[in-house]
């Protein structure tokens, strides 16, 4: 049976991707990501968890791999207009009632040659919270020096002419801030993006030449 070829009335704008429904239409994405990147498009993988991970894998030009890794805050990695914009509280959840932002980190050759913009903060604030006050600087401390797998949250590869985004955020719309936090980065994805397909536009549109003095 040959796979069906999706039909994208925009391949060149913005489209983000369940990681859940991939483990059903891999072969479809993977054609739909390949007309998407070939055309100047923004993909965002979301929603990445390790029953799902091989279905992935087969829509990647390079396997990526996800590591045991908890988390209830995140740091900036590579410098990138779509974390830019976020404040470290909003990257800081240890003192909600559902504190984890991922369960798994991201690793493997895709992400060797990837950007990393966003991963599992070094510190343990969770730990930190829950110590008595004098206890508090040593589990800093610990906690800073511990031996850690991969965290990485969100990181960013170019395709063709376009960008994929692979994220392990744990981005619950009953959670306000976490929600919060998905939207943000979906406002910053979409202005990033936008910005970016003019300023393509703008360096290839073809020139008039100069103009005479006024």
């Amino acid at each position: 049976m040959t796979t069906p070829t999706p039909t994208i009335a925009n391949p060149g704008a913005f489209f983000i991707v369940d990681a859940a429904v991939a483990a059903q239409q891999a072969a479809v994405i993977r054609t739909a990501m390949t007309a998407i990147t070939r055309h100047g498009g923004t993909l965002l993988v979301l929603n990445m968890q390790s029953r799902n991970i091989s279905s992935v894998n087969k829509m990647l030009p390079e396997p990526v791999a996800l590591t045991n890794r908890r988390a209830a805050s995140l740091v900036k990695g590579w410098p990138s207009n779509v974390t830019a914009p976020l404040s470290l509280a909003s990257l800081y959840f240890a003192q909600d009632k559902n504190p984890w932002i991922i369960a798994h980190g991201l690793t493997g050759p895709f992400v060797a040659h990837a950007q990393v913009l966003l991963h599992a903060c070094p510190t343990n604030w969770l730990a930190w919270t829950r110590k008595p006050e004098f206890l508090k600087p040593a589990t800093v401390y610990e906690s800073q020096r511990q031996t850690k797998t991969a965290g990485a949250a969100l990181v960013r590869s170019d395709l063709g002419k376009g960008r994929l985004f692979l994220a392990t955020l744990r981005l619950s719309l009953n959670d306000p801030r976490k929600r919060s936090l998905l939207r943000a980065l979906l406002v910053n994805l979409r202005v990033a993006d936008h910005a970016r397909r003019n300023e393509a536009t703008r360096l290839h549109a073809p020139s008039d030449g100069p103009r005479p003095l006024k």
